[in-house]
């Protein structure tokens, strides 16, 4: 097959259909964080409690035209994901060739992160969408200072800062390259207007972090988990040896290779700008990783620079053959993930709660089924004391009980469920409660209290999904 792009599009979008057909069979129910976000999106806000506001208007969009199957909800990922790829191609293309540009994409496309991430409604699918985006307009504004260039540089910018704030890291790395290599640039009035304009698309988050007292940003902070004991090499290794299978087996050690050893490429300038959108951000991560914890994912956006190094450092010394290799491991890899459950029944093997990654995203629509035989006859609100569990539940209990409760006595703010409604608003009401461990202490807060059942779905052997339901009658508040 020829290295150009129409040769590309046809793989990518083989790759693309692949990925579709997997999403519309999916075995498996969604993780609690893509319920939660579908949650978030039927609350049209600018800002939700652990993320800025883009991946819930994203999944508004789509389901307002397809409505809200998984399918429809997980779809925006792999397009978006597509849509990188070709960013990254026009990027690699504008500072290389053909050759690197048909690699890069491939590279980037066939990630093993990318191959999960595809079936996963999630903020890095729309993070990195707006990433390469900005990528590709940095570097056609360094060629041709066209005004509408700028401008969609600003917007690629801001709404990348609206999908995770991690995009800080692209400015960062845009204003390094341009004070060493194009000085010139801070004397073009476009340059500030493209500023400005970022700015001004992230100010409502900015503006709604302000009247929730910063709570995202707060949240980011202790995400990272900076306290108590701190520095350890084996979190640092820990960390790396993640990006083995984040980037692949034989692309990570490429990537390391061209970071560290800085010094025998920065003078080609192509190479010295993708450092510039790639370093900052992995040094940091790593850093923290070393400091704290890090997980695999926080890296993700280093991928998009890192795929076009990669594929510009094995094309020039004409591996060819490593770079299929990789690919094709990649791939391998990522079928095996795709296919997981039919490998194992092949192997002829037994699943239980060490050996089965999936076992957070099994049985919710039927656990969902068994709490809804129980309290179908009760016409109530319910409450829940788990952010998980009222993910799943929220979404997968039918109707969709929009109007439930999140248990919290301790009046912290600590998810979004706990934000957008106090329960001691709502006293003297009747209530199904529904934990996931046995609740002796609520006749402290309702008058009366029936044990109604007690719902249990085996996932395997070793790992049983039980919940406890209760009617409870007169809340007293906290």
């Amino acid at each position: 097959m020829k290295e150009d792009f129409k040769s590309l599009v046809i793989l990518l979008l083989a790759i693309l259909f692949y990925r579709v057909y997997i999403l519309y069979n999916f075995l498996y129910d969604f993780y609690f964080d893509e319920a939660y976000y579908w949650f978030w999106s039927k609350h049209f806000d600018f800002g939700y409690y652990s993320k800025p506001p883009m991946i819930a208007w994203v999944i508004k969009l789509f389901t307002s035209v397809c409505g809200d199957s998984e399918f429809c909800i997980k779809l925006p990922s792999a397009i978006l994901y597509f849509l990188s790829s070709v960013f990254i191609y026009f990027s690699a293309v504008n500072l290389y060739d053909r050759r690197v540009a048909f690699f890069a994409s491939l590279i980037f496309f066939t990630l093993p992160s990318v191959f999960l991430s595809s079936i996963i409604i999630a903020t890095d699918s729309v993070f990195l969408f707006f990433w390469s985006l900005a990528l590709y307009l940095f570097i056609k504004v360094l060629k041709k200072d066209r005004a509408y260039l700028w401008v969609l540089l600003g917007v690629s910018i801001g709404f990348g800062l609206l999908s995770k704030y991690t995009m800080i890291f692209f400015p960062i790395g845009a204003l390094i390259y341009l004070a060493f290599k194009r000085r010139d640039i801070f004397r073009n009035k476009n340059f500030y207007i493209s500023s400005v304009l970022a700015f001004l698309i992230f100010l409502p988050n900015l503006w709604w972090n302000f009247k929730h007292g910063f709570i995202t940003f707060l949240h980011t902070k202790d995400n990272a988990d900076i306290h108590g004991n701190l520095f350890h090499l084996n979190t640092l290794f820990e960390f790396w040896g993640s990006q083995f299978g984040v980037f692949g087996a034989v692309f990570f050690p490429v990537l390391l290779y061209l970071l560290f050893w800085f010094k025998r490429f920065y003078k080609d300038g192509r190479y010295f700008l993708l450092f510039w959108f790639t370093a900052p951000l992995f040094f940091t991560i790593s850093l923290l990783s070393y400091i704290s914890r890090a997980h695999a994912n926080w890296s993700a956006p280093v991928f998009v620079g890192a795929s076009i190094l990669v594929s510009w450092f094995l094309v020039d010394r004409n591996y060819k053959k490593l770079l299929y290799f990789g690919i094709a491991l990649n791939i391998l890899l990522g079928v095996s993930v795709y296919h997981f459950d039919f490998f194992i029944k092949k192997a002829n093997l037994t699943l239980n709660s060490k050996n089965d990654p999936y076992k957070k995203v099994r049985g919710w629509e039927k656990t969902a089924l068994m709490i809804q035989n129980v309290i179908k006859n009760y016409d109530l609100n319910l409450i829940f004391d788990n952010r998980m569990d009222m993910s799943e539940m929220v979404y997968y209990l039918k109707p969709n009980p929009m109007n439930a409760f999140f248990w919290n006595p301790s009046k912290k703010i600590e998810n979004y469920f706990a934000m957008i409604d106090d329960l001691n608003s709502h006293k003297g009401e009747n209530f199904i409660f529904v934990s996931s461990k046995k609740r002796d202490n609520l006749k402290n807060y309702f008058k009366e209290v029936k044990f109604l059942k007690k719902v249990e779905y085996k996932i395997h052997k070793d790992y049983i999904r039980v919940y406890y339901i209760y009617l409870v009658r007169g809340f007293k508040g906290y």
